[in-house]
């Protein structure tokens, strides 16, 4: 209906205008119950995109890191995350902090 051009200047005469209370409830009484794009609606039959998806993996629930890893490995493994972490303030005390 509108060139690309047209509706860049339609867009910038109308950035920054302020709409009344009243001509906002009109708007939103006007678009009420409509569909912009068939993209959004409900769509009855289809199967949704994350049904018989579990939260996480339950391979690794309730195992420590020795169980996995090995001793070993999990020793170091600790070890490199507790150096990670030294002198940072935890998230907790920063909230408070400010």
């Amino acid at each position: 209906m509108f060139s690309e051009e047209h509706k860049r200047k339609i867009g910038l005469a109308n950035k920054g205008k302020v709409l009344s209370e009243e001509l906002k409830k009109q708007l939103s009484k006007a678009n009420k119950g409509k569909h912009f794009s068939p993209k959004t609606e409900f769509k009855k039959g289809l199967i949704p995109w994350n049904k018989g998806i579990i939260g996480y993996s339950t391979s690794l629930k309730g195992k420590t890191f020795e169980e996995e890893y090995g001793i070993e490995r999990a020793k170091e493994m600790k070890r490199k995350m507790s150096e990670s972490q030294k002198g940072k303030i935890p998230w907790w005390i920063s909230e408070m902090i400010g």
